[in-house]
């Protein structure tokens, strides 16, 4: 196993690659506190981690699957080569404990050791025409676009909107009392990575503002990183549908083939407030791809601290 420096890759090489491999993704991730990287194997396996500081730990995450250039090892192939993976980054000390990526990839397995969940992503094939895919729409769905095609909505893929966008995400956010994105982190992407970052913006007749997605692609799949929509305004029904079928729409222009809408989780509630999102995106004719997730602790003083919280929030 090695270390690699992503400028030592030749850019037809990297282009191979996805997007989460390359030098812009890299620099969007990066900070003071955090470096990336990439280790690869004697066989041409390789994988892109970031690692950075959080409290006393050195943190570790996947920031995609191990894949070759000519695509994903097969899977025992991966599975050999995440246990050397394991034993490299214990040798090295490079984290404490070595966290899964967001949901833009699945593994196929595990290495001894790891902690496991199923997981899914939802996905769209691209790759009929754009009348099948639209005829593979929930009936309301499609009723709802063709209304917003006739009431006169717009789309917008300029950087016109991203305050609006940003607030939007960002009021959201603090109400759920979850962490979010910075504007500044948002900006550094699409400018960072102007051939795999693009900012969709819905717009209504009236010229207000009714959601958008932050996009990533390249030639493999376009991701859906981050969606926003207007949090005080009455929304047309149909406007986020609107705004995903002209997404669809550009990704094919592009000649990408799938649309990754994100993770999908098993054993929700039907009253799940994540139920209802992957609902929404199942209607679009969508299907799960199957794999899983897994974390891994590779260090004793990091076990000691999760045994801590754990007899912490028993306590109450």
């Amino acid at each position: 196993m090695k270390i690699i420096d992503p400028a030592s890759i030749p850019a037809e090489q990297m282009k191979k690659l996805p997007l989460f491999f390359q030098p812009g993704y890299f620099g969007y991730v990066s900070d003071s506190r955090t470096k990336c990287l990439i280790i690869a194997d004697d066989n041409g396996v390789m994988v892109p981690l970031r690692i950075y500081r959080r409290f006393i730990f050195n943190t570790g995450q996947f920031l995609f699957c191990p894949m070759r250039f000519d695509g994903r090892p097969v899977e025992t192939e991966e599975k050999v080569f995440l246990e050397k993976l394991i034993v490299f980054v214990r040798k090295k000390r490079m984290c404490d404990v070595l966290l899964a990526p967001i949901h833009v990839c699945l593994f196929h397995g595990s290495p001894k050791g790891a902690i496991v969940s199923k997981l899914g992503i939802i996905s769209l094939g691209l790759e009929e025409s754009s009348d099948t895919i639209f005829s593979g729409f929930s009936k309301t769905y499609r009723t709802q676009i063709k209304q917003c095609e006739k009431a006169g909505f717009q789309i917008n893929m300029t950087e016109k909107h991203l305050e609006i966008f940003f607030d939007n995400y960002k009021k959201h956010h603090v109400r759920q009392k979850k962490a979010y994105e910075s504007i500044a982190g948002m900006q550094k992407l699409l400018s960072g990575m102007p051939e795999n970052a693009k900012l969709f913006s819905v717009i209504n007749a009236a010229g207000v503002w009714e959601g958008g997605v932050l996009l990533l692609y390249d030639r493999h799949r376009g991701y859906y990183l981050i969606g926003a929509k207007n949090e005080d305004s009455e929304l047309h029904n149909g406007s986020q549908k609107f705004l995903h079928w002209n997404i669809i729409l550009f990704l094919k222009n592009k000649q990408v083939p799938f649309y990754n809408f994100g993770g999908h989780r098993y054993d929700l509630e039907n009253q799940d407030k994540f139920s209802s999102i992957q609902d929404f995106k199942m209607k679009f004719g969508s299907r799960i791809e199957e794999g899983i997730h897994f974390y891994i602790i590779l260090s004793p003083k990091y076990h000691l601290y999760k045994t801590l919280i754990r007899l912490k929030e028993k306590a109450g």
